[in-house]
């Protein structure tokens, strides 16, 4: 009988995750654009191959997916067009405000040569997820640049973007905690926070929590925090990978 129920329940799952089903095949396409010019501020060059969703102007959901990912990119105030899916008047007011805001630079501080590169990628996991990583570098004067990774990962089946709550029980949060920052001192090679702390200037381990800024894989999920986000620049990024089975991919 235990064997049978078993059996049962195999099926149902199965049979449940058959009618979950994407919205079609993923295509993506890319635009890429290069500039360099002179201004008051100094000489700037900027340059990005934006990965996106081709046009799906008869999906909903991948409409919404698309508008998100123009405003993960570019930012949200560039989201232009019906359904905010317009990549061409999106990336062209993208390119007149790099113009704009690197000419005003007048402060002395910052009259140096600049860049901003951006570059993005599209994934898939499993038949019902997307992912979407946003890498950023850029130099706008100042003491260094700045290197940082962004994740957005979203269900297929409802153009939304996945959330942490989606992955975890809110009963596992201090448990996700604890692993998180178990896995940050195995890496550093320390054994207390204090000791990391001390030597890498990382924040207290209390302000050390779950970030949305992470990825999906098959059965992981990796966290990423930039520089500034748990530690100083000199410490760099830190990406904690743990395993996952809170969602079906």
């Amino acid at each position: 009988m235990k064997i049978e129920i078993l059996a049962l329940v195999a099926l149902l799952l199965t049979l449940a995750s058959c009618r979950r089903s994407p919205v079609r095949a993923i295509e993506t396409t890319t635009v890429e654009n290069f500039a360099n010019f002179s201004t008051p501020g100094g000489d700037f060059e900027y340059e990005y191959s934006f990965e996106h969703l081709s046009d799906f102007s008869d999906s909903e959901v991948l409409g919404r997916i698309r508008a998100s990912m123009i405003a993960e990119f570019f930012g949200p105030e560039f989201v232009w067009g019906d359904e905010g899916g317009d990549v061409v008047a999106g990336a062209a007011a993208f390119d007149e405000a790099m113009r704009q805001n690197y000419s005003t630079r007048t402060d002395p501080r910052y009259r140096s040569n600049g860049w901003l590169k951006v570059a993005s990628s599209v994934g898939t996991v499993g038949r019902h997820t997307l992912t979407f990583t946003v890498r950023r570098s850029e130099y706008m004067g100042g003491a260094h640049g700045m290197e940082t990774l962004h994740h957005a990962n979203y269900d297929l089946t409802t153009g939304e973007r996945i959330i942490l709550d989606e992955l975890f029980a809110p009963e596992e949060r201090e448990k996700l905690i604890a692993a998180i920052r178990a896995n940050i001192l195995s890496d550093k090679g320390v054994d207390t926070w204090e000791r990391l702390v001390a030597d890498s200037c990382y924040v207290v381990a209390d302000e050390v929590a779950p970030t949305e800024n992470f990825l999906l894989s098959r059965g992981r999920v990796t966290f990423v925090y930039n520089p500034y986000d748990i530690a100083c620049f000199a410490a760099g990024a830190t990406s904690v990978t743990l395993p996952t089975g809170k969602v079906e991919l």
